[in-house]
C-alpha cells in the first residue's frame, strides 16, 4: 500500500497555525499506519478518513470564503452603479420639473 501522497500536499498546503498539530498528528497517523499495513499487519483506515475529512472541509471552507468575496465586491460594485443611477434619476428630476 502507498501513502496517498495528493492527499498528504494537499493537507499540508491547507496547513495554518491554527490547524498545523491537528493535520502534523493525521498525516503522521495515516503514514505510520501504511508502514504498518505494509509490515503484514492490519491496516487501520481512521486517520486516512479523518484526514480526508479534514481536507474536505478545509477545501469547501476555502471555495465558500472565495465565493464570499466575490459576492461582497460585486455587492459594492452594484451599490456604486445604483448610486451613479439615482444621481442621474435626481437629475432627470430636476430638469423636467423646471
Amino acid at each position: 500500500m502507498k501513502v496517498d501522497t495528493h492527499l498528504v500536499a494537499d493537507a499540508r498546503r491547507l496547513c495554518s497555525g491554527a490547524n498545523v498539530h491537528r493535520i502534523n498528528t493525521l498525516i503522521f497517523g495515516y503514514e505510520e499506519a501504511v508502514r504498518q499495513v505494509n509490515d503484514g499487519k492490519p491496516y487501520k483506515g481512521k486517520f486516512e478518513l479523518w484526514l480526508r475529512d479534514l481536507v474536505d472541509t478545509l477545501f469547501q471552507r476555502q471555495a465558500i470564503r472565495e465565493v464570499s468575496r466575490g459576492l461582497k465586491e460585486y455587492s459594492a460594485e452594484l451599490a456604486d452603479r445604483s448610486e451613479a443611477l439615482n444621481l442621474r434619476m435626481d437629475d432627470w428630476k430636476r430638469w423636467y420639473r423646471d
